[in-house]
């Protein structure tokens, strides 16, 4: 395996993140839109900081290595920065499947997206060595890590439904203060009732590779399953996606390589890929110029 050039590695996040950053205010209309797009962003970027922050020192589970830079605290400052492209793509992508419900049912769904998401991540970066866990688990990654992220994208994803009305709901940007206070604390509520309620007493040891096929078939299974209903992942949320997975596309090929991780990978990209708006994937690529 070929050792991981840092300095290119975070290069390359930055030139997605701006990237994915300009895809998402591209589908905004005017002015006011992206005021308040604006301060959802920062909203999570300081609930998401502090939420990771608390978790490293509180329950000293994890630690990011002294190659990322800069950090802030003990989270780098790209972690940071991801984390509202993370929340809100996967609200667009729960919005395009799942239209309709209540604010909470679009949060779970949200959860869950980013349950599968943070696996690929995870299993990849762990194994790519961005960061490290202190136990075992899902090929090097305890379950109670995928939780978390699950846990933090719905507490993000509610209390801007709750009291923002969404990334630009008709609600004043004011009400996005709210978000980064309400969500740390539910965050951590979920973490401290999931770890002695289950994670506490089971599941800690590693477990067996093989595993990740099944995971596999039962996405797969889970796609065609989906496949039967009319809604699809809207082309607009899926590209700044597409450009952050081929990053851990060449993490996987340059620094991982192990079977079970790829067979993990091409789970995750099933449903994905199965469930893509593709003619309007086609529509945004012929989109004249502004």
């Amino acid at each position: 395996m070929v050792a991981l050039n840092w300095l290119a590695f975070q290069l390359a996040c930055a030139l997605v993140l701006g990237f994915a950053y300009a895809r998402l205010f591209r589908g905004l209309s005017g002015p006011a839109e992206r005021r308040l797009a604006l301060a959802s962003i920062l909203a999570i970027m300081v609930s998401a900081w502090a939420a990771e922050d608390t978790s490293i020192r509180r329950y000293e589970m994890y630690a990011y290595p002294d190659s990322w830079w800069p950090i802030l605290d003990r989270v780098p400052l790209l972690v940071v920065l991801i984390w509202p492209l993370v929340v809100l793509t996967a609200r667009q992508v729960a919005g395009g499947l799942f239209p309709g419900g209540t604010p909470i049912r679009r949060a779970l769904a949200v959860g869950a997206i980013v349950w599968i998401d943070a696996s690929l991540i995870e299993t990849v970066a762990v194994a790519a060595g961005l960061w490290r866990w202190a136990e075992g688990g899902y090929l090097g990654v305890p379950l109670i890590g995928l939780f978390g992220w699950a846990a933090y994208a719905f507490a993000a994803a509610w209390m801007l439904e709750r009291f923002a009305g969404g990334m630009v709901g008709p609600r004043p940007w004011r009400a996005r203060i709210l978000v980064p206070v309400l969500a740390v604390g539910l965050t951590h509520l979920q973490l401290v009732a999931a770890w002695w309620a289950f994670f506490r007493h089971a599941l800690r040891s590693e477990l067996p590779p093989g595993l990740a096929w099944v995971v596999l078939a039962a996405l797969a299974a889970l796609t065609l399953g989906l496949r039967r209903r009319p809604t699809r992942i809207p082309a607009g949320a899926a590209i700044p996606r597409i450009a952050a997975t081929s990053v851990f596309v060449v993490l996987l090929v340059l620094h991982v390589r192990r079977p079970e991780n790829v067979a993990h990978f091409a789970g995750v990209a099933i449903p994905y890929l199965g469930l893509l708006d593709w003619r309007g994937l086609g529509r945004e690529f012929r989109r004249p110029k502004a």
